[in-house]
């Protein structure tokens, strides 16, 4: 025993590949099949199907949030960076179209 509690613990159906923390308390997790979960870390019940974004079957390599916590930086292997707005993926459940490429 180290000493350190666990709070959470989130489970994906394929290896974690990349997760950032945004300034609203989300959690992106993004995973090897191209999908990125979004948590809310300041609530204690998460939603039976929390909020998914799929790029592609690529896997994903690295998420950013924006300062403000309203967009999400993607990028893996399909060579690209996509910027996604991320209050409507949130309020709207999962999927949707990237807000800019």
């Amino acid at each position: 025993d180290n000493g350190i509690d666990i709070l959470q613990t989130y489970t994906t159906l394929s290896p974690v590949n990349a997760l950032a923390v945004s300034s609203q308390n989300m959690l992106a997790v993004g995973t090897e099949d191209g999908l990125v979960t979004l948590y809310n870390l300041s609530s204690s019940e998460q939603p039976s199907t929390p909020p998914t974004i799929r790029t592609n079957d690529q896997p994903i390599r690295a998420v950013a949030w924006s300062p403000d916590g309203t967009s999400l930086v993607i990028s893996g292997d399909d060579k690209l960076a996509t910027i996604w707005d991320i209050r409507e993926q949130y309020n709207n459940g999962s999927g949707g179209d990237p807000d800019h490429h």
